[in-house]
């Protein structure tokens, strides 16, 4: 019984450790065009942006129709962010997911989160 606070606190120390890994991820992924399959607002399904699209280089270049941050840019990436930057914009998307075939994006634009999953298609 002497022990409980102890290991109480190397549990709660454990727990707090293991939350904070992020999953790595694999960037060669992330090169291709990926076009959305589902897009959600604020948790909500939309339809009004279901031609959109990503396209990633190797080189760092990026080309998207998302309307705040649409045309050629370049990206960079870190951890499990995804930064996109041209002349007009920049913005950040957290990578949630990311397979061979599969990409799921999180990114926040004024008050609105957004969650795009999208399919790769070449």
């Amino acid at each position: 019984m002497k022990n409980l606070p102890s290991l109480l606190l190397l549990l709660g120390y454990l727990v707090a450790c293991t939350s904070e890994q992020k999953t790595d991820i694999n960037t060669e992924n992330l090169v291709g065009r990926w076009q959305l399959k589902q897009a959600f607002r604020n948790e909500q399904p939309i339809e009004t942006m279901s031609d959109l699209y990503f396209s990633f280089t190797t080189e760092g270049n990026m080309e998207t129709n998302m309307p705040t941050g649409e045309g050629a840019a370049t990206y960079s990436v870190s951890g499990d962010k995804i930064e996109q930057r041209n002349d007009q914009s920049q913005l950040e998307y957290r990578i949630e997911e990311l397979t061979e075939t599969t990409l799921i994006l999180n990114t926040q634009v004024e008050n609105f989160r957004f969650r795009f999953a999208m399919e790769k298609t070449e």
